[in-house]
């Protein structure tokens, strides 16, 4: 029995299986396709999500040829650590075409709700995607693709809760990175010039 090669779940398996150690999961994979920017995803005339990358292309459909009689999902799971990719207006949940296919509307709405349950790279990340999340909610129902009542958001401080702590481990990690350099450049003379010039780094 042959597979829909154009489906959702087919492209995200097909370029899971081609870049294992980009997309190990499912999560990871819609997550950069419809939130990140600069991703090489674009969306087609007829309503999907595919890459425009030749040599992405070329490594997923030699993956995709291996598939096409039939293919099992991976399981999915969240990333420990996991942080949502930076929304903007470039981004694919912001740019959904009016003829977007079904299952790619739901792709979308599961990327938008990763980026509201789940943190960015900072806080700052963080409180920018939530309202993007609620800007690309907004043109959704504008455009007729999802009912009104999608329109509610979760509440915003319980992932900001996660993002601050991330801030400080950051920050503490950098004052400890800072301490070490420094006793290195206090006791070790042939070393001073590296660990100097990733000091101006920090």
């Amino acid at each position: 029995m042959r597979v829909n090669q154009t489906s959702l779940g087919f492209q995200v398996e097909s370029m899971r299986r081609a870049f294992r150690t980009v997309y190990e999961c499912r999560t990871r994979a819609i997550d950069h396709w419809f939130n990140g920017v600069g991703n090489s995803m674009a969306w087609t005339k007829d309503g999907r999500l595919e890459t425009w990358d030749p040599e992405a292309k070329q490594r997923q459909k030699k993956v995709a040829q291996k598939m096409k009689t039939g293919y099992k999902p991976a399981k999915d799971f969240v990333p420990d650590g996991f942080r949502v990719q930076g929304i903007d207006s470039q981004s694919a949940v912001m740019t959904v075409p009016l003829n977007v296919k079904p299952d790619y509307l739901e792709g979308v709405m599961e990327a938008i709700r990763l980026a509201e349950n789940y943190p960015g790279y900072d806080e700052r990340t963080t409180r920018r995607n939530y309202k993007w999340c609620g800007l690309a909610r907004r043109r959704l129902v504008a455009m007729k693709l999802i009912p009104k009542d999608e329109l509610a958001q979760p509440p915003l401080e319980p992932v900001l809760t996660i993002a601050r702590q991330y801030d400080w481990k950051a920050a503490n990690d950098r004052h400890k990175t800072k301490a070490g350099l420094l006793r290195l450049l206090q006791k070790k003379r042939g070393q001073r010039k590296k660990a100097l010039a990733i000091w101006k780094k920090l």
